[in-house]
Parts: C-alpha cells; structure tokens; sequence
C-alpha cells in the first residue's frame, strides 16, 4: 500500500470562484447568428419605458436649456442698465444698454417658455412645474391657450401611466402595497404619534403632578 498523501482541497472548487470550463459551457449555449455573434437578450418592459423616458428626457432638457439661456440673458441685460446707470466700471465692460434689446430678449424667452410647456414630459417633476406654470398664469403673455396646455399636460400623464420604470408591488399580491406599510422609526408619522401619545400622558390627572413639584409639597409639610 502506497503512503502517498493526496491533497484534496485541490480539486475542490473555490468558494464564490466559477469554473472556466462553467463559464464556456454557459456561454456557448446562448444563440448566435449566422457569422457567430452572440444574439442580445431581449429587453424586459421597464428598461423599454426607461428608453423611452430616455429619448423624452433628452429633448426636455435642450428647451430647457435654451429657456435658461434667455432667462438669465434678461437677468444680465437688466443688470447691465443698472451698473451703468450708476457709472461703475463694470458697466463699461459691456455696450450702451439698449431698452429695445431688453423687448428683443423677453419675446425670446417667451417663445422659449412656450416650446417647453409644449415639450413631452419625462418624468412627473415636469408635469408638476408644468402644472405650477399654469395655475400662476405665465401662460398669458404667450400664443399658448389654457385648453391647449391642459391637452399637453394630459397627454403627460396618459404616457406616464402607460410606460412606468418600476413596477409596483402588491397589485398581483406578491408583496405588501405602500400604503398597508408600517412607516418606520424615523418617519414623520411616528414622529406625530409618539408625541401625541407623549401629550396624553402628560395630560392625565394622576401624572400631572411632577417630581419637583412633590419635592416641593413634601418639604412644606416637614
């Protein structure tokens, strides 16, 4: 009988290491084309909405870029009347304001507030400063209508709805819906009932009385 010692832990796979030859099997099993590239794994619904969302959010951001642009063009033109009305030398860095430049650059900036009302919506922030814009009447200095801008808003909201990037848990009973959740230690709600809860029991007749003010009624009886 050989004594020879055998190292077992050789052959043994490293934990959290796969095999090469896993690797290659798992690899080779995934379907090619015809001149042997790998095929790409169809996309799932939500990262389709996020591309989708994507492609919006990038157009939302360019008008609202350009709307920027002519905002703080008004700030700075406005700013530049009044350095040289005052004769500083900042205003000698720029030409003799022009009060028609100023008209010039508000209708610009109307324009492109309009172009981004107008704008499809990415996301829900948007709508909401859409909707804020509206209710504050910006939209009266503009060719834009209210019935206009309530179109465009709604048909925000039907694409949102229709190409959510999350998907809710709960509605097919597989988790627990947000509003049947217990708000954790740090949550407002908490917050508030454990304060009112700290009132209550300040409030009741047999603990109104406190510690000092025992100490006080015992050393007047003494």
């Amino acid at each position: 009988m050989s004594s020879e010692i055998i190292q077992l832990s050789a052959f043994r796979p490293k934990f959290g290491v796969k095999s090469r030859n896993a690797t290659l099997s798992t690899a080779s099993d995934r379907p090619r084309t015809a001149a042997g590239y790998f095929l790409k794994e169809p996309a799932t619904d939500t990262c389709k909405n996020q591309r989708l969302r994507g492609d919006r959010r990038d157009v939302w951001r360019e008008a609202d870029a350009v709307m920027d642009y002519w905002y703080l063009s008004m700030k700075l033109d406005g700013v530049i009347s009044r350095v040289q009305k005052h004769g500083r030398p900042e205003g000698e860095l720029h030409p003799q304001y022009d009060p028609q430049e100023h008209w010039t650059i508000l209708a610009k900036y109307r324009k492109a507030w309009a172009r981004l009302m107008l704008t499809p919506a990415p996301d829900m922030r948007s709508v909401t400063w859409k909707r804020a814009q509206l209710k504050a009447g910006s939209h009266k200095h503009t060719d834009l209508t209210t019935v206009r801008i309530e179109r465009a808003i709604a048909d925000d909201v039907e694409f949102l709805k229709a190409h959510p990037t999350r998907q809710s848990r709960g509605a097919d009973g597989k988790g627990p819906r947000m509003e049947n959740r217990v708000p954790g230690p740090g949550h407002p709600v908490r917050g508030a009932e454990r304060h009112r809860q700290k009132r209550t029991r300040l409030a009741r007749p047999d603990q109104a009385r406190t510690s000092c003010s025992l100490r006080r009624s015992l050393r007047a009886q003494l």
